[in-house]
């Protein structure tokens, strides 16, 4: 199902767990994969994710219950597996919570699935309990891997984000899965991505996206944004307190709006919303998606280096 010289083969099936509103499921059609399904157990999400990905069934599922996800995801018969398990365990914005076991649970479907696994996550679940115990037994399962670290302004999306995918091929090569590594590793030296390139109108301008703590709140747009977090279309109140980090007045800075910061996370300004979905509701979809272009450049590094045969 795969053409190495042309590109992913449309009879590659893939299934979308922890789906969202859908970017890993843009990635995987960028790619030119065939989704045959995808699964997320937030109504709003997957209400936002049909409007944008009407070829499939998207369905709401408790993905923490293995034997059902199972059962599901055997029906679908994919080749491979994108997820994204929640994030929140793992990392700084979550504040230390213990770690979850959904991307143990979600990899032992993969291995019993028979399907190759990609796992999308923050760079600090890299070093959890739960991807060594994930880790280890996919690899005795016979599954080759390679764990990139991708910044999204690396490759023209103007954001700062930063995200491991775990890349689980199924009798794979560990050679092919080092020089893999070593593929997104070299992304590095690539030019960022600023602002003003995605939103030429910014050139020269400030905006305002609520930093933490004592972070700025007005950034110039002369440089990529910082990672898009679930706040990140608040407002400033008359009572903001200027930082001294900010790159200019808080009066003078541009307010993002919702197709923007689409713009800004790679999903594109036309993605669509539920009627009634509120500017917060948005921004909490916006900046859990994954980010499309790196997805599919996952995939199709995991096809240039001939992992999946």
């Amino acid at each position: 199902y795969l053409n190495i010289f042309g590109g992913v083969s449309k009879h590659m099936r893939v299934v979308d767990l922890f789906c969202g509103l859908g970017g890993s499921s843009a990635g995987v059609s960028l790619a030119g994969g065939t989704l045959v399904g995808a699964a997320d157990w937030c109504p709003r999400a997957l209400a936002a994710y049909r409007l944008n990905h009407a070829g499939h069934a998207a369905v709401e599922m408790d993905l923490s219950d293995t034997e059902a996800t199972l059962r599901w995801v055997r029906g679908r018969r994919p080749d491979v597996v994108v997820a994204s398990p929640p994030c929140q365990s793992y990392s700084t914005a979550g504040h230390g919570r213990a770690s979850c076991d959904l991307a143990v649970s979600t990899s032992r479907v993969a291995i019993r699935a028979e399907a190759h696994l990609i796992l999308e996550n923050v760079i600090p679940f890299l070093t959890g309990a739960a991807w060594r115990t994930a880790r280890g037994e996919l690899e005795a399962a016979g599954y080759s891997v390679a764990v990139l670290k991708i910044k999204a302004s690396h490759l023209g999306v103007a954001q700062k984000r930063r995200r491991a995918f775990c890349v689980c091929v199924r009798g794979g090569s560990r050679e092919a899965a080092l020089q893999l590594e070593r593929r997104a590793a070299a992304l590095a030296q690539r030019p960022d991505a600023c602002v003003h390139d995605a939103l030429p109108r910014l050139r020269g301008r400030t905006y305002f996206m609520l930093g933490c703590h004592r972070d700025a709140s007005v950034h110039t747009a002369d440089a990529p944004c910082k990672t898009l977090r679930t706040c990140c279309a608040t407002r400033w109140g008359s009572g903001y307190v200027p930082k001294a980090r900010d790159a200019g007045p808080v009066a003078d800075a541009h307010l993002l709006t919702v197709p923007e910061l689409c713009v800004l996370q790679g999903l594109g300004a036309d993605y669509r919303f539920p009627e009634g979905t509120s500017r917060s509701a948005k921004a909490k979809l916006i900046g859990n998606s994954v980010v499309p272009c790196c997805m599919a450049w996952v995939i199709q590094g995991v096809l240039g280096q001939g992992l999946w045969t």
